[in-house]
C-alpha cells in the first residue's frame, strides 16, 4: 500500500499526473505532492554547518553565494538557514550614551550620477 513521505497517510492519496516516466502521487491530508522512490534527497547538513552560515553571515558580512560556496549548498539552502535563525537570536544591546551616529554616504555618488545630465545612462 502506498503513504505520503511526509505523514504517513494512506487513505487520502489520489495519482496526480506523470513526471520523468514516473506516477506522481497527491497527499489530501497534507498536501503534499512526491513519486515513489524520488530522487530528491535531503543531505542532512549537520547543525553546526547551519550555525557557521548565520555565524559568517551576521558577524563577517559574507554574501549567501560565498556562503553556499564554502559549505557546498545552494544560496536559497543559505538564505532559509538564517531566516530560521533570526527570531532565536537576541537584540543587540546598544549602549544609551550614544551621542552620534555615522551614516555611508555613498548614496551621494549614486543620485549625482542620476542627474548628471549627459545624456548617457
Amino acid at each position: 500500500m502506498i503513504s505520503c513521505k511526509r505523514c504517513t497517510e494512506t487513505k487520502h492519496l489520489i495519482k496526480r499526473g506523470r513526471i520523468r516516466s514516473q506516477q506522481r502521487y497527491y497527499c489530501k491530508t497534507c498536501q503534499y505532492h512526491f513519486i515513489l522512490g524520488g530522487r530528491r534527497q535531503d543531505k542532512g547538513y549537520p547543525p553546526e554547518a547551519k550555525a557557521l552560515a548565520v555565524l559568517l553571515y551576521g558577524t563577517m558580512k559574507s554574501s549567501y553565494g560565498m556562503i553556499a560556496r564554502l559549505l557546498g549548498t545552494t544560496r536559497k539552502r543559505v538564505y532559509l538557514w538564517i531566516k530560521k535563525a533570526g527570531p532565536q537570536i537576541s537584540e543587540p544591546l546598544i549602549s544609551q550614551d550614544i551621542t552620534a551616529i555615522e551614516f555611508d554616504e555613498m548614496w551621494h555618488f549614486i543620485q549625482s550620477k542620476k542627474r548628471s545630465g549627459s545624456g548617457k545612462h
